[in-house]
């Protein structure tokens, strides 16, 4: 149980690095398992968060006892990950054709 708190601890700390570069709202997906969904991790980083002036939203996939072997060919795992790039592109795509 302590090497998972220390992971979760050292997680926690990158994540909040790249948080505090700038502040504003940043968009978090988290994949995992039940130690994730168990030990709010979300609500733990948003805490912090918010603590230094930035702001979140999240998503989380965390079905119990997945692995990242299982995560690498969950559809709604991969889903996920890219549904963020395809706005993202679509938005770039609409401003690129409404400057013509």
């Amino acid at each position: 149980m302590k090497s998972t708190n220390k992971i979760l601890t050292l997680f926690a700390v990158l994540l909040l690095s790249t948080l505090s570069a700038s502040a504003n709202r940043k968009k978090i997906l988290f994949i995992g398992n039940s130690y994730t969904f168990t030990n709010n991790m979300p609500g733990m980083l948003d805490s912090i968060a918010t603590a230094m002036g930035d702001t979140m939203t999240f998503d989380m996939y965390a079905p119990g006892g997945y692995t990242l072997q299982q995560h690498s060919t969950d559809a709604t795992t991969i889903g996920k990950i890219f549904s963020d790039r395809k706005s993202t592109r679509d938005r770039k795509s609409t401003r690129l054709n409404s400057s013509h």
